[in-house]
C-alpha cells in the first residue's frame, strides 16, 4: 500500500493503521466505500458484504477485515441511481426511464446499476439527438421528425430525451 493511499485510508477510518489489516465497523466501512452506514448494515446483512464471525459465546459482530472491504469496493462497481445521475447528467426519474426501456440493466438491491454499463451508455448517447437538434440537422420541424420516428424511416434509440441516433441523418446535412 503506497503512503499517499495509507494516508487517505487513515484519514477515512479516523485513525491510525496499526496492523497491516485491521478490523474495522460499519461507520468506517461506509466512509471507506463511500456509502451510509444503514447501506452497509444491509449489504452485510445480505451477505453480499463480507464480516468477521464471532468468537464462540460473543454476540453478532458487524466488524469486518479492510482488506476484504477494500477487494470489495474493487469489484465491478455497482452504483445507486442517484450515482448513475450525475455521470449521465440526468434526474434520477431519466435513470428509471432508461432501465426501463433496457438501455440500463437493474440489478436490484441497494447498488442497483453497474458503472461500467452506465459509462458506456454516456459513450453511446454523445451522438444521439433531441428532437430539437435533430430537427434542425435536418432542416425540419420537430413534428417531422415524430412523424420520421413512428413511420420508421428513422429508428428511435428508445431514448426519450434523445430519440434519434446522428448516425442516421445524411451525411451532407
Amino acid at each position: 500500500m503506497s503512503e499517499l493511499e495509507r494516508t487517505r485510508l487513515e484519514d477515512l477510518l479516523g485513525e491510525p493503521l496499526i496492523a497491516p489489516d485491521p478490523l474495522i465497523d460499519v461507520k468506517q466501512a461506509a466512509a471507506v466505500l463511500g456509502l451510509t452506514p444503514s447501506a452497509v448494515r444491509s449489504l452485510l446483512r445480505s451477505g453480499v458484504l463480507p464480516h468477521e464471525e464471532p468468537a464462540d459465546g460473543r454476540r453478532p459482530t458487524r466488524t469486518m477485515r479492510l482488506a476484504q472491504v477494500l477487494a470489495w469496493a474493487k469489484e465491478p462497481s455497482r452504483i445507486t441511481v442517484a450515482v448513475a445521475a450525475g455521470i449521465l447528467g440526468e434526474s434520477a426519474t431519466a435513470v428509471h426511464r432508461l432501465t426501463a426501456v433496457r438501455l440500463l440493466n437493474w440489478y436490484g438491491g441497494l447498488l442497483p446499476l453497474d458503472r461500467g454499463e452506465v459509462e458506456k451508455l454516456v459513450t453511446r448517447r454523445r451522438d444521439w439527438l433531441t428532437l430539437a437538434e435533430a430537427a434542425s440537422a435536418l432542416r425540419v420541424s420537430p413534428e417531422e421528425v415524430h412523424d420520421l420516428l413512428r413511420s420508421g424511416a428513422l429508428t428511435h434509440t428508445s431514448d426519450v430525451s434523445r430519440p434519434v441516433d446522428q448516425e442516421q441523418l445524411p451525411r451532407s446535412v
